[in-house]
């Protein structure tokens, strides 16, 4: 092969290479994953006592807003009480709605999203005194 060819075949393959779309860089990812208790169960606490534990909110809606107000995701708690959200890095406003039955609505909790999980705990007030 000339040397002429050998030229022109690397200024090509150099210019195709400069053309080519920048590899994907993967956003880190993070979330949001927690639990809606409702307590008190018992008119009178007794510490250590299973059968006054805070119980599970089972189908509680729960709104997460960004740093500008925006709803960005709304999630339903489980069987459990437990939900999940993956978000991107940032702050964020957890906001649980009132549920049939219980008094009120936790207050909203203010999470920082990193690379990983933040795990909270949203309370719901029963009601018992």
């Amino acid at each position: 092969m000339s040397r002429r060819i050998r030229v022109v075949l690397v200024a090509v393959a150099v210019l195709l290479h400069a053309c080519a779309p920048p590899s994907p860089v993967a956003s880190p990812v993070g979330g949001i994953s927690g639990i809606a208790l409702a307590g008190p169960t018992c008119p009178v606490e007794r510490p250590g006592d299973p059968a006054c534990a805070p119980r599970p909110v089972a189908g509680a809606t729960i709104l997460i807003r960004d740093a500008t107000g925006a709803d960005v995701a709304t999630v339903v708690t489980d069987a459990a009480g437990r939900f999940q959200v993956t978000l991107s890095p940032g702050d964020y406003t957890v906001v649980g709605q009132p549920v049939e039955g219980l008094m009120g609505h936790p207050e909203p909790l203010h999470v920082n999203v990193a690379e990983g999980d933040v795990t909270i705990e949203l309370s719901y007030d029963t009601g018992i005194r």
